[in-house]
């Protein structure tokens, strides 16, 4: 995603430092659905699959 880091997180809808936490990997900050609202942000299509 081009741009600055100012510009990814906006695009995201979150904050500078939150997008920090999930450009360095830190992704246990984050629920599942704001990961999979972040993908569909930017163009990414998100299968989830639940086994027993």
């Amino acid at each position: 995603m081009p741009g600055t880091d100012a510009d990814k997180a906006a695009r995201l809808g979150i904050t500078r430092p939150r997008y920090s936490d999930l450009k360095h990997g830190r992704i246990q900050k984050f629920s599942i659905d704001a990961l999979v609202s972040f993908a569909s942000a930017v163009g990414l299509h998100v299968h989830l699959e639940l086994a027993a």
